[in-house]
């Protein structure tokens, strides 16, 4: 909301005063106490102004059933109470209406994740993607995710979008030459460790993945050398 939310919230209490289901009022109360508890950093805190919501999302559901807020925000409060099937079923609705918010995306993908569903919660990562294409940790959670399936050829293509984004993230090349390795595509694995010792020349992993790479080519003097370096760094 624009403004000062405390002059807001205090409009929006008088007219409540008045009438106590005007509908603007009840969206604007949820807007500002929805807000707060997502600014919270402590989990106590963040669900103490979720609870305070809830009164006002309860009223402005029934009243108006269709306003999207009270979609919305009606599957906060289930997801919160780990109600997963119907915090879905909301944000599914709430999806359909407002196809634009990644914010269903990214909900809907942490339930299927707790609730490990990886195909449901792959779908809406790459939706979400879609959506937020300068998010390099949407990229990596998907690319995590064929990584664990042993989906190689997939993994690699997220790991690279991840990259597209951050080219600086070592921790991500470092995946995706594994990854490479692993699938036999020795050449582009060595290019991704070369990255990977660029950016952390003090680290011993980069050193280490090259000597298991030239050793995997046959080169056997460059995998010593590789190898001594990373024992190097290692004591």
């Amino acid at each position: 909301m624009d403004g000062d939310p405390e002059k807001a919230k205090s409009a929006a209490e008088k007219a409540l005063e008045v009438d106590p289901n005007q509908p603007a009022a009840l969206e604007a109360m949820c807007h500002i106490l929805v807000a707060k508890s997502l600014a919270e950093r402590d989990e106590a805190d963040r669900r103490a102004f979720l609870d305070e919501a809830a009164e006002f999302i309860h009223r402005l559901a029934d009243v108006r059933p269709d306003n999207v807020s009270a979609i919305k925000y009606s599957a906060y409060l289930m997801q919160a109470d780990e109600a997963w099937p119907r915090a879905l079923e909301k944000y599914a609705e709430y999806q359909k209406r407002m196809p634009e918010d990644p914010d269903s995306f990214r909900r809907m993908a942490a339930i299927h994740l707790r609730r490990r569903n990886l195909e449901s919660a792959l779908k809406q990562l790459e939706a979400l993607f879609r959506l937020v294409e300068d998010e390099p940790a949407v990229a990596r959670q998907i690319a995590r995710i064929y990584d664990r399936q042993e989906q190689r050829a997939k993994a690699a293509h997220w790991y690279l979008q991840a990259i597209q984004i951050d080219p600086y993230d070592p921790d991500v090349h470092l995946a995706l030459a594994e990854v490479l390795a692993a699938d036999g595509k020795y050449v582009e694995a060595e290019q991704e460790y070369q990255v990977v010792v660029k950016l952390l020349p003090e680290d011993p992993l980069g050193f280490e993945g090259l000597a298991e790479i030239h050793e995997k080519l046959g080169n056997q003097e460059k995998a010593r050398a590789y190898q001594q370096k990373a024992e190097e760094l290692s004591r």
